[in-house]
């Protein structure tokens, strides 16, 4: 079981009692400090390995250089990956599309076809899961060229009553492309059902064609 590791505060106690103090008994240092004979023996071993000899070495040091000096980082080598990782977001892109042919089990027989010392079907699914958890939490959408365009109302721009001199307030009807955000706008007095027609029919005029629409819900407005 590895060593509890103490806090720079009792590490510097410690070695002032046996440095300054000439304490060298593991027994009588652990009644001085309250600690484990086992913490500090591991704590005195850091010291002679780090070449800490003498109590103003240690004193000249502040908690943080202390700690980097008993306690170094030990940066492990990096391996290389010696077997080929699939395109994941290629994978995602498959796995997505809107026939719903395509498998995980699928996509890796297609790796291995090409790849035959590549992953099992079990690593190559956790591998998928883990690049999955790293993407942000966004609602992905891969849109086609003209398959949807997305629509919905905001508040427009006031028009000016020529008669009366009112600000009369419009809404604006706005919708767009999902792959090129190609929008188009156009301000109606109201969201009433014959001007939410109207403002598609010269939305589809405008496009040019007619494509599936994703309309946004509306139920949890006032």
């Amino acid at each position: 079981m590895a060593q509890k590791r103490l806090v720079m505060r009792d590490i510097k106690t410690v070695l002032r009692l046996y440095f300054l103090g000439g304490v060298t008994s593991l027994r009588k240092l652990a009644q001085a400090s309250d600690m484990s004979k086992s913490a500090i023996g591991a704590c005195l071993q850091r010291a002679q390995a780090s070449g800490l000899s003498s109590w103003d070495a240690v004193d000249a040091l502040s908690e943080a250089a202390l700690d980097a000096r008993l306690y170094p980082v030990v940066v492990k080598p990096v391996t290389q990956c010696l077997r080929p990782l699939p395109d994941w977001s290629h994978v995602r892109e498959e796995l997505a599309r809107r026939d719903h042919q395509v498998t995980l089990a699928l996509l890796w027989t297609e790796y291995k076809a090409v790849h035959p010392d590549g992953y099992q079907y079990s690593q190559y699914a956790e591998l998928y899961r883990r690049f999955e958890r790293k993407l942000s939490v966004v609602l992905r959408h891969v849109h086609r060229p003209g398959e949807k365009v997305f629509v919905d109302y905001c508040d427009g721009l006031f028009l000016c009553d020529p008669l009366s001199g009112a600000r009369v307030p419009t809404e604006l009807f706005v919708g767009a492309l999902g792959a090129s955000s190609y929008t188009f706008a156009v301000a109606t007095l109201s969201q009433s059902l014959p001007a939410w027609l109207d403002c598609h029919v010269r939305m589809f005029e405008f496009f040019g064609g007619v494509a599936a629409l994703t309309v946004p819900d509306f139920s949890s407005s006032g």
